[in-house]
């Protein structure tokens, strides 16, 4: 066996275990997410390590394949109900993690309103130009 061949193959072994060794790093996550009566909450912003993941689909379930860190910050955060956020280490988490939503209480009133000044010709920012004859 040449030197060069030698060679060749130690790269390739090494290239192998640096690219599993990124791919270990993805992993599968699955959550369920519903709220306090196991309805399914749709449209959940998911958020791992304050990065958008996702979003929970029609039947609050995600699923995605993520980078995690070793212990990392799940947060979980929908309209009309409280946030959700929790450290979970990686080589812990089950096949599928249920996540039950507490319920955020009535929302304020909002209000929307809008005005308009009068105008008139002379004062619209734009050109106006009258048609009065046929082409």
């Amino acid at each position: 066996m040449s030197r060069s061949s030698f060679l060749l193959k130690h790269l390739l072994f090494i290239s192998l275990a640096l690219c599993l060794t990124l791919v270990s790093n993805a992993q599968q996550l699955q959550l369920s997410v519903s709220d306090k009566n196991h309805t399914p909450v749709s449209l959940a912003s998911v958020y791992i390590d304050d990065k958008l993941a996702g979003f929970t689909d029609k039947t609050g379930l995600f699923s995605g394949k993520e980078r995690m860190r070793e212990r990392f910050i799940l947060r979980i955060e929908s309209l009309g109900f409280e946030p959700f956020a929790k450290e979970l280490l990686r080589d812990t988490l089950p096949p599928v993690l249920n996540i039950a939503l507490a319920d955020g209480g009535m929302m304020d009133n909002i209000v929307v309103t809008a005005g308009r000044r009068a105008e008139n010709i002379a004062t619209v920012p734009s050109s106006v130009t009258i048609l009065t004859g046929k082409i």
